[in-house]
This record gives structure tokens, C-alpha cells and sequence, in this order.
């Protein structure tokens, strides 16, 4: 075989590997989306009658030059579909039994003989939606949010420009224009924005038009919406008549749809074919970095009457995504696409490797297994390369245990998982996708920031896993919203250091102060940052002491929102700090216990503060246990843990302000605001700084 058949014809292009998994997300992302706004699907002919497909243009029309044209062994003049447009309108005529209105979409190959440039080849996808039996412009305002949604999912920013034939029509039937003229005029209009005004009447002058029409239709159709309205609101024309109405009914729905931002009017805009009727839309790239339209479409309620033959008007509407030029935009950003979702890495386990892969495969997890028995540094180097999100190690001694390797390569997280409990992680792990965070000191106590909290509490336990294994000294997690100064811990608890951290993050540890909600705190709290990295939060309390203090056997218990913190005197506390340095593990066992038995608090945190004295100071050993994520921690600095010292410190020595020494040997400042025993609001106060991990 000759090496130039083997090539490609000119213009068409095959997909392999990463392409083919990108244009593959393209074709379920806008399936989803159309089905969503109840469109079904619908599968159309890719070979047709010439004649059919010729059926609505003139001889000398360009698009009858770009249909490609074949025959049969009966010598009968077919052609490929050169847009889904036409073939659906044939179904819908040959389909009687068909109940209106009927809404379909379409995925699928069309040809056109054309110029070939980025993005335009000559065979090339469409993605369509089309709607037939519905009046009105409810249905164009629909397609718009289909236009919005879909590009949305596809992470592309757009600008949608609608017009209306009608309106054009009637500029141009009032500017005294030849019926036999007009097809070629609005070709020329559409090129209005790319020409200049030399060469824009030059064009017009080609088609024999005089001077005063000229500048008549110039003139018009570089005025906004609302001076054409104005101008024409009594005019007789009724083409232009219906259709300045038909773009004010639209514009209603933009406006009470919120969709302003993404939808603007063009009085030039056109759209060649022939066969619209109303309003007509282009998409295009926000960003201006494509020049075409990447979408596109309108109404066009005679084309299926004209099939017919019957004189009536069958309203229809449709509009079309451009499968190709997206896939031009998304091939450069979606590097990190794969086709799975878990990679696994048998390590001589093939067996069991089988097994998890059926069990994932069962849950809709898609999976490839490493089957050539590569060592790891080689197995996970190909992981890397075919982009696969999670990869899942089988080690030997981890299975001696019923226990896997689940690693996240997006995040570079590691965790070891209960071979029951792995489906849970793996299912969760898919959804979160790339998280982004930051860790925080607030004066030892290491802080985890996420960005972002709309993650479900399943996703918010995971996400505390991952950080907590991959950053042994990281001791919480918060989550940050991204749209208001909100704070989520991920257990729901309250946490003032965690807290401090948030206000230094807001503010970007520039000097400034904020308010900023907190979980487990009912009032709003106002955070500053000071110099020399300190950050202050003043918190409102409000409450009599009374209310505040409740004894537990040798606990004073103070209630904070959101945590409970426990007070042990310095007598009673040695014993259990001697115990910490002896045994800490065995040490927060115990008095977990005593939380959940003696404290036995409806806070979604507690914790004990042991004290000691040094030199005339007081140091706290904080033992704080939450409990949605069933964590307890030997703090090495607890802010909340402070203020509930200095409220006990204030009940013993009616001192309000405390200089609190953490395990960190960072101190954490305290100043209440007392009167007659009542504690308006509290101020903690403490160095925080940015932590740098080598990854």
C-alpha cells in the first residue's frame, strides 16, 4: 500500500488516547446537560438525497459548494449531511406518529467541503438541541441556560450575542432594499464587525445598493436595543414590528433569569442560513482568544412545513455546540484527564488485585490493573503518565492486616485503608478531585486550611484523613469559604486558633481586620492581624459567669460555643501530666474516657486542660478530643483551651488578662471583659506564621 493512502483526506483527523478521552468527556458532559432539560435522544442519517440537502438554497449559495456529494450503485445523487438541522427536520416529516412539541438531541459526524482552520476540519461532531411545537421566546430563554450550564460544565467562560431575523429584516425592508437582495445584504452584515466602514460599503455598493440605503442600514444597526425600540415602538412594518417584540419578550427572561453577564444583543449579527426565522445566537470565547463562534443557532418554524408542503408553520428552534473547537480549547487545560478512575498495583498479589478491581468495577469505579508485575517506582511512574487519579498499592504486610494502600496522586496523599472500608474511600476520593489547602501555625498548634467548604461531611472526614496521615504534625483542618469570611471546622466544632489562622489567611497576613462566622460559634467574630505576624480575635460572650462555669466532679467546666473545656487544678493535674511523659497514648485513652463519661457535654468538641505552674506563670498540656472525626490530640497550643483557662483564672484570682504558656512554649494572650461578673466579650491574641513543608 501506497505511504499516501495511508494518510489522512485532507481535513479529517482520528483520535487516539488523551484526545479521545477529552472529546469523549465533551459528548457525556453536554449529554448530561440535555437530558437534564428533558430532551431526548435521537439518532439521524448520516447519508442523505442530495436534493434534500440542497432543498432550501439557491445554486450559487456557498454551503451548496461545501456538501459533499457521492452516489450509490444505482447512480442516485446522495450527499453526507453537512448539519443535523436538516435531517431532523426530515424525521420530524416523516415521522407522523411523532407528538409535539418534541424536544431531541443530537451527537453526531457531519461533512463540510470547506476551509480548513484550527478547530474546523471537515468532518466534525455536532452537538445539538432542538425543539419543535413551542411558541414563543420561554423556549429560546431554555437553550440559553442550556448554552450557560453546558459551557460551564466544560469550564469555558462565554459570551452568547442573540439577534432576530425579523428585526433585521424589517431594518432592511425600511431602508427600501430589493426583496431579490436581501439573502446577499445580510451575508454582508454579518461580516459588518470584522470589515471596515470603507470596506462594508464597498460590499454593499457590489450588490448595486445606493448611498441613502447605505447609510440608513448603517445607522441602524449601530444603535443599542433600546434607542431601535424607541425609535420604531409605532412603526407598520410588521416584520419589524414582531420582531422587536420577540427581543424584548427575551430580554424579560434575561434579566428576571439573572443571565445578563453571559448574553448581549448584536444587531448585526445574521447567521447565514437561509432558513431562520426569528432569534439567532453565537456563541463565543469570553476571553476573545478564539475568533469563531464555538456555538450557535435559532429559530426556524418554516423549514419543516416547506418539507411537507402543507403551508404550515411548525415553530422550531435549535441550537448547536461545536464539539471540535471545544476540544481545541479543553486539550491544552485538561491535562490531568484520564479514562480511570483507580490504577492498582498488584505486587504479586494478582489474585486479590482481581477481586478489588470486580468489587470497584461493581460500584461504577472504572479500572486498570499493572499486570506485568513491574516494581512500584515503575508501576507508579506509568500511573503518573495515564493521568490516573488514585492508585491502590496491594503490599504484603498491609494485607497481613486486611489492609490496602490508597494512594491520591492528584494531591500527592497517601493513606492505609480496612479492605472492608475501601469502596467508601475510593468512591469519596473520585468525587473530591484537587484540594486545594494550607498549613498554618497559630503558636504550634499546626493548622490545616482547605479552600473551599462545600464538600459533604463524608468528604470533609476523608479530606482531615489524608492531611492528618500526610502531615503528622498538622493537629485540625478547616475549611475556608471561598465566596464570605466563614470558617468550617472539620469536625463542626469551634476553634479559636484555628480561627486566628482564618483571619490571617483573609487578610493575607497583611495588617486589617475582618468579621468572620465560625462552626459551633453562634455570633459573628472579629479578627485583626497585628504586627510581628500577631493575630487577635475578639469573640462575644456575653453571659453571666454563672452561666458560663458548671462543676464536674474536679473539673470547673467552662462552655464556649461549639467546645466545652474542663479545667483541672495544678494539684490534680500533675498526676496526669507525669503520666503523659511516661505514656502519652495510654494517657489520652484515659482521659478520653472522662470526657465521654464525667463531661459527657452535647458540644461537638471537649477538652481537658491540665495546669502547671512555672516561674510564677501558667502553663497549660491541652488534651482535646472532637468527636464527629473522633480525634484527640496532646495539643501543642489550644486557643480555645486558653480562654477557658483565663475565665477559670478570673473565677480564682479575678485577674482579666492571662499570659498562657503552651506546650509549644508559645504564649497565648487573654483579655476579658468583665463587669459585676459579667463577661462582655474575650480577646486571644497569638503569633501565627505560614508553614513550608518540602513535598
Amino acid at each position: 500500500m501506497k505511504n499516501e493512502e495511508l494518510k489522512n483526506v485532507r481535513g479529517c483527523i482520528d483520535y487516539g488516547g488523551k484526545d479521545a478521552i477529552i472529546r469523549n468527556f465533551i459528548s457525556k458532559t453536554l449529554q448530561e446537560t440535555f437530558e437534564k432539560y428533558g430532551y431526548s435522544p435521537l439518532e439521524t442519517s448520516i447519508l442523505c438525497y442530495y436534493n434534500l440537502l440542497a432543498l432550501k438554497y439557491d445554486e450559487d449559495n456557498d454551503i451548496l459548494k461545501e456538501i459533499y456529494k457521492v452516489s450509490d450503485q444505482g447512480n442516485r445523487n446522495l450527499a453526507l449531511r453537512y448539519d443535523l438541522t436538516v435531517p431532523f427536520a426530515k424525521y420530524i416529516v416523516s415521522n407522523k406518529d411523532v407528538r409535539l412539541p418534541f424536544k431531541r438531541y443530537e451527537i453526531g459526524k457531519v461533512f463540510r467541503n470547506g476551509p480548513i482552520k484550527k478547530g474546523r476540519t471537515r468532518e466534525f461532531i455536532q452537538c445539538d438541541v432542538d425543539s419543535v411545537g413551542i411558541e414563543g421566546q420561554m423556549i429560546e430563554a431554555e437553550l440559553i441556560t442550556i448554552f450557560i450550564e453546558g459551557y460551564k460544565k466544560l469550564g469555558i467562560d462565554i459570551v452568547i450575542k442573540y439577534n432576530n431575523r425579523k428585526l433585521m429584516n424589517g431594518i432592511i425592508e425600511i431602508c427600501d432594499i430589493e426583496s431579490e437582495k436581501i439573502n446577499q445584504v445580510i451575508t454582508i452584515i454579518d461580516k459588518m464587525e470584522k470589515l471596515t466602514k470603507e470596506e462594508l460599503i464597498e460590499e454593499f455598493k457590489k450588490q448595486e445598493l445606493k448611498d441613502e440605503q447605505i447609510d440608513k442600514m448603517i445607522k441602524y444597526l449601530s444603535m443599542e436595543f433600546s434607542i431601535l425600540n424607541e425609535l420604531f415602538k409605532d412603526t407598520t412594518n410588521i416584520n419589524l414590528k414582531e420582531g422587536l417584540n420577540e427581543v424584548c419578550e427575551l430580554n424579560k427572561y434575561i434579566r428576571e433569569l439573572d443571565l445578563t453577564e453571559y448574553v448581549m444583543f448584536s444587531a448585526t449579527l445574521a447567521r447565514g442560513q437561509e432558513y431562520y426565522t426569528g432569534t439567532i445566537f453565537e456563541v463565543y470565547v469570553a476571553d476573545g482568544s478564539i475568533k469563531s463562534s464555538i456555538g450557535g443557532g435559532g429559530r426556524y418554524d418554516n423549514m419543516i412545513g416547506e418539507f411537507i408542503g402543507d403551508g404550515k408553520k411548525y415553530p422550531a428552534v435549535g441550537v448547536s455546540f461545536g464539539l471540535d473547537v471545544i476540544f481545541e480549547i479543553l486539550k491544552e487545560r485538561m491535562t490531568k484527564l484520564s479514562n480511570i478512575d483507580v490504577y492498582i498495583i498488584p505486587m504479586n498479589n494478582n489474585i486479590t488485585a482481581l477481586k478489588i478491581a470486580n468489587e470497584l468495577r461493581q460500584n461504577n469505579i472504572k479500572v486498570e490493573i499493572e499486570m506485568n508485575n513491574l516494581k512500584v517506582k515503575k508501576a507508579l511512574s506509568i500511573a503518573n503518565e495515564i493521568k490516573s487519579p488514585i492508585v491502590i498499592m496491594l503490599g504484603e504486610n498491609e494485607l497481613k492486616e486486611n489492609k490496602i494502600i490508597i494512594k491520591d496522586m492528584r494531591n500527592n496523599f497517601q493513606i492505609t485503608e480496612d479492605i472492608k472500608n475501601f469502596i467508601n474511600t475510593i468512591q469519596e476520593l473520585t468525587t473530591i478531585g484537587k484540594i486545594e489547602y494550607k498549613v498554618l501555625n497559630p503558636g504550634g498548634n499546626k493548622t490545616a486550611l482547605v479552600k473551599g467548604i462545600n464538600y459533604t461531611d463524608k468528604q470533609k472526614r476523608l479530606i482531615n484523613k489524608l492531611i492528618m496521615e500526610k502531615y503528622l504534625d498538622v493537629e485540625q483542618v478547616g475549611f475556608l469559604s471561598n465566596e464570605k469570611n466563614r470558617l468550617e471546622m472539620a469536625g463542626g466544632e469551634f476553634c479559636v486558633n484555628a480561627t486566628r489562622c482564618a483571619v490571617y489567611e483573609y487578610l493575607k497576613g497583611e495588617k486589617g481586620e475582618l468579621e468572620i462566622s465560625v462552626s459551633g460559634a453562634e455570633k459573628m467574630l472579629k479578627g485583626k492581624v497585628i504586627d510581628n505576624d500577631k493575630v487577635e480575635v475578639t469573640m462575644k460572650i456575653e453571659k453571666d459567669l454563672k452561666d458560663l462555669i458548671e462543676m464536674k466532679n474536679d473539673f470547673t467546666c467552662v462552655k464556649i460555643d461549639g467546645i466545652l473545656i474542663a479545667v483541672l487544678n495544678e494539684e490534680k493535674s500533675e498526676k496526669y501530666i507525669e503520666k503523659l511523659k511516661e505514656n502519652e497514648e495510654l494517657t489520652k485513652i484515659e482521659l478520653k474516657e472522662i470526657m465521654k463519661k464525667e463531661l459527657n457535654s452535647k458540644e461537638k468538641a471537649e477538652g481537658i486542660m491540665l495546669l502547671e505552674k512555672e516561674n510564677g506563670n501558667i502553663r497549660i498540656n491541652p488534651i482535646v478530643w472532637v468527636k464527629e472525626i473522633d480525634t484527640v490530640f496532646y495539643e501543642t497550643a489550644c486557643g480555645s483551651g486558653s480562654l477557658g483557662t483565663a475565665i477559670y483564672e478570673f473565677l480564682n484570682n479575678k485577674s482579666t488578662s492571662s499570659k498562657l504558656i503552651q506546650p509549644s512554649n508559645y504564649t497565648i494572650e487573654i483579655d476579658l471583659d468583665v463587669k459585676d461578673n459579667y463577661i462582655k466579650n474575650a480577646k486571644i491574641c497569638g503569633v501565627v506564621k505560614e508553614e513550608i513543608y518540602a513535598d
